[in-house]
């Protein structure tokens, strides 16, 4: 589910992969039934979470259908209709401005007690133009898990793993693999002194500021990623190098509690987690840093249950211990600041997020240049590292794209 080429809508067409109903508990014959659309992981995760923590919602049950994918959801979701649709649905935080500009989706007002409980970036990720229309529920971010059969010591900086590499490369098939492909790829954009878009004093995005051309990360790619030869060392691998890594041959990688279980098991306790350390000791490379959250759909006045659908989203999913659980249920961060997180690889993301950049789509995911970012720097790699195209001139032609997209993701 987790390799980001694009986070934006899919074609209708990929409803065909269909969807999975996972209800819990039971309806009652004398209850109105709240449904609440969602992708293959978080359904399974939600069934266990109402089992655990009944929402007792006077008048309602809650019914979880669980999609095949993200992409069968988004194709669904595009074709939902008020005979067809949800009641709440969860997704990422791409849903908030566009189920809005549809109007699928309902603005929400939260009480002071329950916004007192998620961040201002938590909240703004989910609002369009000023409304709220999501509950953040987790924080979609990553860490580098570090193979530690492969690391004796934990890189201070991203020299150190650097030369950790190019010291075992016999041995080795890479240094780094971002594991979810380029979207995973953005510790090491901003550890070496790149970014999409420069931050103004207030904290917002400023898009007439593009980094991808910043002479910091022109440099340090230079230096760190590239041979005589003008391409690869080898170190920096962002697709098709997730098996060597859970087989041991490379070092580090970077990706999400999604694939915690995958790295427990294929290396045991022989790992440790930490975010991707900067070129210098004590600075760190920012992942992308979104929200999951749970919306309130319009089709829900048409299905008679808007109240129950608020109370769910607001009384019941907002709260600690609710997020406290699926937090332990799904291993991503809880976006309410007063959940306990009591995993410690799980706390390793919340770290790694606190120093995040947040993931906003009607960016990253326009498409006035030809490419949206993800695609953008699916290019750009193989330019420059498989082809050996001029560093200096690729990289300053994929910026200016990017900050095409940008400029008209903010006009839309």
């Amino acid at each position: 589910m987790k390799i980001r080429t694009s986070r934006a809508f899919a074609a209708a067409a990929a409803v065909a992969m269909g969807a999975i109903a996972l209800t819990a508990p039971a309806a009652s014959a004398a209850n109105k039934t709240v449904v609440v659309w969602t992708d293959d992981q978080r359904g399974p995760a939600m069934v266990k979470l109402l089992a655990q923590l009944p929402p007792n919602i006077a008048g309602y049950d809650i019914q979880i259908k669980s999609f095949s994918s993200l992409t069968a959801l988004d194709a669904a979701w595009s074709n939902a209709t008020a005979a067809t649709g949800p009641d709440l649905i969860i997704s990422n935080s791409a849903y908030a401005s566009q189920g809005a500009k549809d109007g699928k989706l309902m603005p929400l007002t939260l009480p002071a007690s329950v916004k007192a409980d998620f961040t201002a970036g938590a909240l703004s990720t989910l609002s369009y133009k000023g409304s709220l229309y999501g509950i953040p529920l987790d924080m979609d971010t990553t860490a580098m898990y570090v193979n530690t059969k492969l690391v004796k010591k934990m890189p201070q900086t991203f020299g150190d793993m650097v030369n950790l590499y190019l010291k075992n490369k016999k041995t080795m098939t890479a240094g780094f693999c971002a594991l979810d492909g380029v979207w995973g790829s953005q510790p090491v954009i901003t550890a070496l002194g790149g970014y999409a878009w420069g931050i103004k004093k207030d904290g917002s995005p400023n898009i007439m500021q593009t980094g991808l051309d910043a002479p910091a990360f022109v440099n340090n790619v230079q230096k760190y990623l590239l041979a005589k030869n003008g391409k690869s060392n080898g170190f920096f691998k962002w697709a098709d190098c997730t098996p060597d890594f859970l087989a041991g041959k490379i070092p580090f990688a970077n990706s999400g509690g999604w694939n915690l279980a995958n790295v427990q098991k294929a290396l045991g306790t022989h790992f440790k987690m930490m975010s991707v350390p900067g070129v210098k000791k004590g600075t760190f490379g920012s992942p992308w840093t979104g929200y999951q959250g749970i919306y309130v759909t319009t089709f829900s006045q048409n299905h008679g249950v808007t109240s129950g659908a608020m109370q769910f989203a607001i009384q019941y999913m907002a709260d600690a211990k609710t997020q406290a659980a699926l937090t332990a249920i799904g291993n991503r961060p809880a976006a309410n600041i007063k959940a306990k997180i009591t995993d410690p690889a799980v706390a390793a993301f919340a770290k790694a997020g606190s120093h995040g950049v947040t993931q906003i789509d009607m960016f990253l995911n326009n498409t006035a240049s030809g490419a949206n970012w993800y695609d953008l720097l699916t290019s750009t790699y193989t330019k420059i590292f498989v082809q050996g195209a001029p560093l200096k001139a690729t990289l300053a032609k994929a910026a200016e794209n990017a900050q095409m997209d940008f400029v008209a993701g903010y006009k839309e």
